[in-house]
């Protein structure tokens, strides 16, 4: 970073900073380029606890540590020392979450079952989650269906959910039909509609059936039921359509039962509740929240029948300020042609306020309406009007694909004196429809003073695929005093273009031991896109190279499997029998040797899936990659894992997905149970 960021900094560096701080486990919340509270705090954090002055300003110090790569085993030292304090610990955990760190499974794993602080647990468990552990399965199914511990409990039941697991399904039915507290009934529900389970189905229509049933729990029994596609889900959907339309239009009923029932009638597009949603948006008197819901749900459904009723709330300048929006955005949603007369004379009237009219601008722009682009240009040409206001007005003109537009949003573009967000958007707007007109003063931008502007330009140039701008952002790309996030916009628009000029270019950075690492990742991915055949020489020299930066090496590794490349096949082969091998760049190489096809690779592939230590998620990629090469000499493997009742259930479907892709004709539309049977069968006849 050039510069010291503070409070109240904004832009690419904030990003930056905010993704280091979460990947080196102190977490900022949402990463969105603004150094807010949430940012100071975590800066304060990640200084104290690497002795340096907590300030809360990013300056060289700090900078420094937060640019080394966090070392995984010194965070797992850290998760696994009880001493350490429960914030520091549960921070460390997010953080090895975050990065999906393999070799922190099996620590984690021993946290979530013998740890004693529950906060480091439950912590624990969504890391596992976000890393999609299916080692973790087991020990977390141990926990629903055993441990105490309520909030420990309520994690691990989301997990599986959230992981889709397979085996989780029936001790989470068992949680729906035996549990007394009804909220592990309530989020294990929720878990088994993220499975989709058709195991599920009977169990949640009994709850749907139960007139005892608790409201709330009853909605999320039919949300549940909407995720799962099969016939008897949808036929008992279909059959709480009335009941449901009972309840929404009950205004004795708890007002957040009454907006969940009104968002599953719009998840199941119920055609028999619009007349009832449609009362409900007519009622003035109706609670706010529940007539925003109906809004919402008459927009998503797309009723033609609710239109002159949104018209009637829009134009009636007493409502609500927030309804009038909702039902402006429902509008645009339905794309109603009777509904612009009325919004282009909401856009075109001053006195309203900068957020309806922003609103009306924008279901202008989903309608894409022809009449509507004179008052959006007069829009974003009056300088006085409010800057939210013309921004949505030039996103309009871009949905629009409005040429008309185009001269007036040049004309912005080129007035350095104009708002950086207005310029930035026209740009953006311009690149999105392609327009050749935009390209000289886009490349003129392109050396804008403004970091931002400058890659805004670049992208947009991507986009419109000019090769007359190549010269230019090859000058970017090849002057490394320029901004690392602008020499990388033009690499990737240099990719979009296509260009040829550009692989010689691209083949020196990645050769240059010196570059910066975003930079070449960069480079090597373009070239990838460019399916260049030049580059795979020195590609192959990256994943040689054990010293090499291991970011770079899964970005290398990932380009040759993608072009095909059959040179890099031994060193490939060499990554995934070295057993020093990183685990995320072992199965980056075993994905590229799959997407090869390469012959040579598959006798290496089958001592992985039979080494009964290689853990589930490498089996799989494994699995599939010999899938992917048709090998023969695979079947038998293959077929031994789908017969061993010991084997994840999960991994044995795909073992079957990779036999029907190697003999199609022999196994088509069997059941585990038939395939079990079939297999065992063929084994001993052998």
């Amino acid at each position: 970073m050039d510069t010291l960021i503070r409070i109240g900094s904004r832009g690419y560096q904030v990003i930056q900073l905010q993704e280091q701080l979460n990947n080196w486990g102190f977490p900022v919340g949402k990463v969105d380029g603004i150094f807010g509270p949430k940012t100071l705090a975590a800066v304060i954090r990640f200084q104290e606890y690497h002795n340096l002055k907590p300030d809360g300003i990013v300056g060289p110090e700090t900078n420094k540590i937060l640019l080394t790569p966090p070392n995984v085993q010194a965070l797992i030292n850290v998760i696994i020392d009880t001493g350490t304090s429960s914030d520091i610990r549960s921070s460390v955990i997010y953080a090895l979450g975050d990065i999906k760190s393999k070799e922190a499974v099996q620590p984690l794993i021993n946290i979530i079952t013998t740890d004693r602080d529950s906060d480091v647990r439950s912590r624990a468990i969504d890391a596992l989650g976000r890393i999609e552990s299916k080692e973790a399965v087991q020990p977390l199914i141990n926990i629903i269906t055993t441990d105490r511990d309520s909030d420990v409990r309520s994690s691990a039941i989301e997990v599986l959910g959230r992981i889709e697991s397979k085996e989780a399904v029936q001790p989470l039915i068992n949680i729906i039909t035996t549990d007394r507290d009804s909220f592990f009934r309530f989020i294990a529900i929720e878990a088994l509609g993220r499975i989709k389970s058709k195991e599920a189905v009977q169990p949640l229509i009994n709850i749907i059936k139960d007139t005892d049933t608790d409201s709330s729990v009853l909605i999320l029994a039919i949300y549940a039921l909407g995720n799962i596609e099969s016939k008897e889900a949808i036929q008992a959907l279909i059959n709480v359509v009335q009941p449901l339309i009972n309840i929404i239009t009950n205004t004795g009923e708890h007002i957040h039962v009454r907006k969940s029932a009104i968002e599953v009638l719009g998840n199941i597009e119920s055609k028999e509740a619009v007349q009832a949603l449609i009362n409900i948006i007519t009622n003035t008197g109706e609670h706010i929240h529940v007539r925003s819901s109906a809004i919402v749900v008459l927009g998503r459904i797309e009723s033609k029948e609710a239109v002159q009723p949104l018209i009637k709330i829009v134009t009636d300048t007493d409502t609500n300020s927030d309804i009038r929006s909702i039902a402006i955005d429902a509008l645009g949603n339905i794309q109603s042609k009777e509904a612009v007369p009325p919004l282009i004379k909401i856009v075109t009237d001053t006195d309203t306020n900068s957020d309806i009219r922003s609103s009306a601008i924008d279901a202008l722009g989903n309608i894409q309406s022809k009449e509507a682009v004179p008052p959006l240009i007069k829009i974003v040409t009056d300088t006085d009007t409010d800057v939210f206001v013309r921004s949505s007005a030039i996103d309009a003109l871009g949905n629009i694909q409005s040429k008309e537009a185009v001269p007036p949003l040049i004309n912005i573009i080129t007035n350095t004196g104009e708002d950086i967000d207005v310029r930035k958007n026209a740009i953006e707007v311009l690149g999105n429809i392609e327009s050749k007109e935009a390209v000289p003063p886009l490349i003129k931008i392109v050396t804008d003073t403004d970091t931002d502007v400058r890659s805004s330009a670049i992208r947009a140039l991507g986009n419109i695929q000019s090769k007359e701008a190549v010269p230019p952002l090859i000058k970017i790309v090849t002057d490394t005093d320029t901004d690392v996030f602008v020499r990388r916009s033009a690499i990737e628009a240099l990719g979009r273009i296509e260009s040829k000029e550009a692989v010689q270019l691209l083949i020196n950075i990645i050769t240059n031991t010196g570059e910066d690492i975003d930079v070449l990742c960069s480079a090597i991915e373009v070239l990838g896109n460019i399916q260049s055949k030049e580059a795979v020489p020195p590609l192959i020299n990256i994943i040689t190279n054990t010293g090499e930066d291991i970011d770079v090496l899964c970005s290398a590794i990932e380009v040759l499997g993608n072009i095909q490349s059959k040179e890099a096949v031994p060193p490939l082969i060499n990554i995934i029998t070295d057993t020093d091998t990183n685990s995320s760049l072992l199965e980056i190489a075993i994905r590229a040797l799959g997407n090869i096809q390469s012959k040579e690779a598959v006798p290496p592939l089958i001592k992985i899936v039979t080494d009964t230590d290689t853990n589930s998620s490498l089996l799989e990629i494994a699995i599939r990659a010999l899938g992917n090469i048709q090998s023969k000499e695979a079947i038998e493997s293959l077929i031994n894992i789908i017969t061993d009742t010991n084997t994840d259930r999960y991994v044995r479907r795909i073992a079957i997905e990779a036999l029907l892709g190697i003999e199609p004709e022999q196994y088509q539309g069997y059941s585990i149970t038939h395939w079990t049977n079939l297999l065992s069968n063929r084994i001993r006849n052998r």
